[in-house]
């Protein structure tokens, strides 16, 4: 964990960072994991379509 931008750059080259946990914080995290996510914005921002809650992970 880091918790500022100079600890950040120096894990990242150090590349001091553990894979196996990714999976968890990302479900914990994130509700959608499907790469649609600018779909999404311009659908409600720009066309004034509500979002669907299906729970896409």
């Amino acid at each position: 964990m880091v918790h500022d931008f100079d600890e950040l750059m120096t894990a990242l080259k150090d590349k001091d960072y553990e894979f196996e946990k990714m999976d968890g914080f990302i479900k914990k995290n994130f509700k959608y994991t499907d790469g649609k996510s600018t779909d999404r914005v311009i659908d409600q921002l720009i066309m004034g379509i509500e979002p669907e809650d299906n729970s896409i992970r």
